[in-house]
């Protein structure tokens, strides 16, 4: 495991700061169970990138080995010592259930040394519609507000990074979207890290997507490259796309087809016989079978362009 400090690279004759970069990232936990497979990434400051993926994904292992909360294996740099001003929302426990809502939101300012901290509680409660219980004790307002004073409390101080660890999941659904809208603006030029299995949020954070499933990150990309380049199944159906078909390549007098049942579509791109009895994943928009359907060896199935 080390944590080291990474440079500045040129792209495209403009200069990027990679605030973060994981490479072959593992752990497990006690008892084997693997937490994180595998992943690798980087992420340029003021990014966004979301983590998408159901239940013990591997996101929440994923975010707190970035936070520095778990061993692991691999490689975590940063452009600078970002480790000690990153802010995590990851569980309501870590709430103290006897302070109040505004002693809550006050804490990470104290500590701090922030100037104006009653002024910043008092905007940062307004905005996430908690302006109303600030004189609450933790232990006496609803989980959906407990979920929203945390998500609030994370941002409210300027920090280099922030992990958020899906912090909508299970809310009542009129009050999720008008938090997550809130949340879309506050967040807007900060690097933000952001784990949730609704794909819905995914997409409306406008920005690259994780997809993880089984505890590996599958694929990271754009939402184009995702919908279009899938490397497998999981990708499609982590995204809502349930639309596809599964068929086998085969070779019939020297052509190639892809078979599907009792059907047989002409490949038209130029593939090597190795290739034979590989599954090709066809994706279908408006039950047609799309014209930009690709070849791709670094996929878990052959996607390939049809006639």
């Amino acid at each position: 495991m080390s944590i080291e400090i990474c440079s500045i690279f040129i792209y495209n004759k403009v200069m990027c700061e990679v605030l973060l970069k994981v490479e072959d990232l593992s752990m497990k936990y006690f008892g084997g169970n693997w937490g994180v497979k595998v992943a690798s990434f980087s992420l340029n400051a003021n990014e966004h990138m979301v983590l998408l993926g159901k239940s013990l994904s591997g996101k929440t292992s994923l975010l707190r080995a970035i936070a520095g909360l778990e061993k692991y294996n691999g490689n975590i740099s940063f452009s600078k010592d970002v480790s000690k001003n990153l802010a995590f929302s990851f569980d309501l426990n870590s709430l103290p259930k006897h302070d109040k809502v505004y002693d809550v939101l006050a804490y990470p300012l104290i500590i701090r040394k922030e100037n104006n901290i009653d002024e910043i509680v008092k905007a940062q409660a307004k905005k996430y519609k908690l302006n109303n219980i600030l004189d609450c004790k933790v232990n006496k307002i609803s989980q959906d507000y407990k979920k929203i004073l945390l998500l609030a409390r994370c941002m409210i101080r300027q920090n280099d990074l922030y992990l958020i660890d899906n912090p909508l999941k299970d809310m009542d659904e009129k009050l999720r979207q008008e938090i997550f809208e809130i949340f879309l603006l506050d967040s807007k030029d900060k690097c933000v890290i952001y784990s949730t299995d609704n794909y819905l949020e995914a997409i409306k954070m406008n920005c690259k997507i994780a997809i993880m499933a089984y505890s590996q990150l599958i694929q990271f990309d754009t939402l184009d490259n995702l919908t279009s380049k899938p490397k497998n199944r999981m990708v499609l159906e982590n995204l809502g796309h349930n639309e596809y078909i599964i068929g086998k390549l085969i070779k019939k007098e020297e052509k190639f087809y892809a078979q599907i049942e009792n059907e047989y579509i002409n490949v038209l791109e130029p593939i090597c016989d190795i290739f034979i009895n590989k599954e090709i994943l066809l994706i279908i928009n408006n039950n047609i079978i799309r014209n930009d359907i690709y070849f791709d060896k670094d996929t878990d199935y052959l996607i390939c362009k049809m006639e």
